[in-house]
């Protein structure tokens, strides 16, 4: 397995973890500083997680986060879009043949997803949804695993959990 390194790809996704897509505004000594802090957490530990388990959990938070949306369920939505893009910044810091644009471009509109929840919105969320999927399928085609294609889900395979807001 890899070790952390540090560098231009540990400081993007290091901001891109502690900020999701948002890190693209991120400058200065503030996102530096929080790369820094990022670095030393994971420092020389190795992890053992495959590729395949990490990209096994960010389809199981895609799912999660398509049936929240669906739902109008906006406090879930944002929990579950935070998620989504720690995870995905974990399987770039991970695996270093990751291209980071791949990433970025799944993990921006997963951003602005978490924002609009957040206040409440939604009017955008099913349209950025659908961006982080094609990102999703566009990173597997680059990858050679076009076999691997991401959809968002019919029904839920979660039959112990009820999606709609609480209280309806």
């Amino acid at each position: 397995m890899k070790t952390f390194q540090a560098g231009t790809r540990a400081f993007a996704l290091a901001a891109l973890a502690l900020g999701g897509g948002a890190w693209l505004a991120a400058s200065g000594s503030r996102a530096q500083e929080s790369a820094n802090v990022f670095a030393q957490s994971v420092g020389e530990q190795r992890y053992s997680i495959s590729l395949a388990d990490l990209m096994g959990f960010i389809q199981q938070r895609h799912m999660r986060l398509s049936l929240a949306a669906d739902a109008k369920n906006w406090p879930l939505v944002a929990f579950e879009a935070h998620l989504l893009n720690q995870t995905l910044a974990s399987a770039a810091v991970y695996y270093s043949n990751i291209p980071i644009d791949y990433v970025v471009a799944a993990a921006t509109p997963i951003g602005k997803i978490e924002a609009e929840a957040l206040a409440g919105e939604g009017a955008k969320v099913q349209d950025l949804l659908d961006q982080a999927t094609a990102a999703c399928n566009a990173c597997h085609t680059a990858a050679e695993i076009a076999f691997v294609k991401i959809v968002r889900p019919a029904s839920s395979p979660f039959a112990n959990q009820d999606f709609s807001p609480a209280g309806k």
